[in-house]
């Protein structure tokens, strides 16, 4: 069967759940998507180069689906997405947008760097008053550095680019807190009515338990499990798969700890310090009231 392209894209947020969503989608047998959720085609110039066969590849086994999609967080963030994807699969294409409350995106994707060992700086508020704020995010970065904790939560930049290639009719806005709450199947449902997907909502599917997160304990631990130090990369060659398991394991148990989480207060001074203009805006320009946000 001749490859298909994608007819939906879900382009993020980062850490607003789409690998939960990804997995929810692919459980519908009327939905092809890759198993590798993120194939950052559009954002990441040496996959991009590598052409459009390339990309096909991707979805070699989509056979009878109606609605063929990817998952790639970061198509969000990057200026120049919208309109290698405008080229690539047309005006028509329909796209999902998960946005959560930017401060708690923002910590959640600290805490996963430090659990990561990229992040060094072991306070929040000093990591977020470092940042040097790019509203135009023209040049691909490796997802660690820089972060873009606040960059990536200024999401009325970012939408209003796709407008730029898309028809706000192909564009369906979910929120973090309402797709993932006591009322999920209902925004599921929507999801499946705008892909054109006929709904049942006596349909079952799984919800994936919420990712575990653990932090260090101390910058030495920081450093132990930092990816990218060429150190730790050379030992854990050294080591088994399976010891390396166990190690995780045992460390992630007693050398790591639950990240604190930031009162309500915090959250609402920091998101009046540094989106409340952006939040007022998107209010409006998605229709949806963002109120519990800053108030």
């Amino acid at each position: 069967m001749k490859n298909k392209l994608p007819n939906f894209i879900c382009v993020g947020t980062q850490r607003a759940g789409t690998t939960s969503f990804h997995e929810i989608l692919i459980q519908n047998e009327n939905i092809f998507m890759p198993k590798n959720k993120e194939i950052h085609f559009f954002d990441k110039d040496s996959n991009y180069k590598k052409g459009l066969e390339w990309y096909l590849n991707e979805f070699k086994e989509a056979e009878y689906e109606k609605c063929i999609g990817e998952c790639t967080p970061d198509y969000m963030l990057y200026n120049y997405v919208p309109k290698r994807i405008q080229k690539t699969l047309g005006e028509d294409l329909k796209i999902i947008f998960i946005l959560r409350n930017p401060i708690e995106r923002a910590y959640s994707q600290y805490n996963f760097h430090l659990m990561e060992g990229v992040e060094k700086n072991l306070s929040f508020i000093n990591a977020i008053k470092s940042e040097n704020i790019d509203k135009h995010n023209s040049t691909y970065n490796e997802w660690y550095s820089p972060a873009y904790y606040i960059s990536r939560g200024l999401y009325t930049v970012q939408i209003k680019r796709y407008l730029e290639y898309f028809k706000k009719d192909n564009m369906y806005f979910v929120l973090f807190e309402d797709l993932y709450g006591t009322n999920s199947h209902k925004y599921i449902n929507e999801i499946l009515n705008f892909l054109k997907i006929k709904s049942n909502h006596n349909n079952k599917f799984h919800i994936k338990g919420k990712e575990e997160i653990k932090i260090p304990k101390n910058k030495l631990i920081n450093y132990i499990f930092d990816r990218t130090n060429s150190r730790i990369k050379i030992i854990r060659k050294l080591i088994p798969n399976k010891l390396y398991s166990r190690i995780v394991r045992y460390s992630r148990k007693h050398l790591m700890t639950e990240p604190k989480k930031l009162s309500n207060k915090t959250k609402l001074e920091l998101n009046n310090i540094y989106y409340k203009e952006e939040i007022l805006l998107l209010e409006k320009l998605i229709n949806k009231d963002l109120s519990r946000w800053i108030r």
